[in-house]
């Protein structure tokens, strides 16, 4: 695919809270990016969308981690502009080592940067309140309770998690992070690709799912080479410690796809793709403490959990002048 300036800019519909109405575009993270404007409106530029917040400098912590993130090129000064901007829209280096390649890195340059609309959003998930919930009949906590939290929460949440700051306000509860990356594609496809990251681990570990709902386009399965296709995965960092002192003994990234199913029940490491709706399941995995043959106990603790979708869908947008593009990504978390 050459680089060059779209003709149409692609405006995502992301519906991360309960909104009132659909009748709104916003970002993904309802502020962190635009102005809430109305239905079809032209986006004056993409990278609107792809600024992690406008108003970082008003809040030191979160632009303390973009100039941080910004100045530490992981995979070297060659992509120094392309790690930038994604920094900037809140990608930062733990899921740029997590998901991302320098082949995908070379992809994105090839499109344009200014073509590509990324939005991120934290949620807190208090495992204290539970629900039962109507789809899978099990004690879960679903998009209708879990708390998004706005630029003043997350500029606190990083002085906890990445400054030291004793604040205390996250430490009883567990953080989900949402990220969408869309840009338009050729044939009149769109490519959108969601991550659903544990930022910070749930105590409670069981079946969990993924729900991406689309409007004003859908997913074709017989459409031609890549448009058909959906890879998906679940992955996640495994830390083995000694557990006698206590010091790191092996980092190991654990990566597995997702598989194609027809079911209605998935089970793990299923999805279902269906025109307007994508369902996945996986199974989070616990920590766990082991006696090894030098007769030292060793444990594995999970972090940076993490649910990938990456799939095309055509745009179904009755005005050729502005494609738009809704898009509904929630996570059913269950409690054992």
């Amino acid at each position: 695919m050459n680089k060059r300036k779209r003709k149409s800019l692609i405006a995502v519909l992301a519906l991360f809270a309960v909104l009132g109405s659909i009748h709104i575009i916003t970002s993904l993270n309802d502020g962190y990016a635009i102005e809430e404007t109305e239905q079809k409106a032209d986006m004056q530029s993409v990278k609107d969308f792809s600024t992690f917040t406008k108003n970082k400098s008003y809040y030191q912590n979160i632009e303390k981690k973009i100039d941080m993130e910004s100045q530490n090129d992981i995979f070297g000064d060659k992509y120094h502009d392309v790690e930038k901007f994604l920094n900037d829209a809140g990608i930062f280096d733990e899921e740029l080592e997590m998901h991302f390649t320098e082949n995908k890195l070379d992809e994105l340059e090839d499109i344009g940067l200014e073509n590509i609309s990324i939005m991120s959003a934290y949620y807190v998930v208090d495992e204290s309140v539970i629900k039962k919930s109507n789809d899978i009949g099990r004690e879960s906590i679903d998009a209708a309770q879990m708390f998004q939290l706005d630029e003043q929460q997350v500029d606190e949440y990083f002085a906890e998690k990445y400054f030291e700051r004793k604040t205390d306000i996250y430490k009883k509860v567990s953080i989900l992070k949402k990220t969408i990356m869309v840009y338009e594609a050729d044939m009149g496809y769109a490519r959108l690709q969601i991550w659903f990251d544990w930022a910070d681990m749930p105590s409670e570990r069981d079946l969990d799912f993924v729900k991406i709902g689309i409007g004003n386009g859908q997913y074709e399965r017989d459409a031609s080479g890549d448009y058909g296709k959906v890879i998906a995965k679940h992955e996640y960092y495994k830390l083995v410690k000694d557990g006698a002192v206590g010091t790191e003994v092996e980092k190991k990234k654990v990566s597995s796809d997702i598989i194609d199913s027809l079911a209605v029940d998935l089970k793990d490491g299923e999805y279902n793709a269906l025109d307007h709706m994508f369902k996945a399941a996986v199974d989070l995995v616990d920590n766990k403490n082991e006696l090894k043959s030098d007769g030292n106990v060793y444990s594995e603790e999970i972090i940076g959990e993490s649910v990938f979708i990456d799939y095309y869908v055509r745009l179904m947008s009755a005005n050729a002048d502005v494609d738009y593009l809704e898009v509904e990504p929630l996570y059913i978390h269950v409690m054992e």
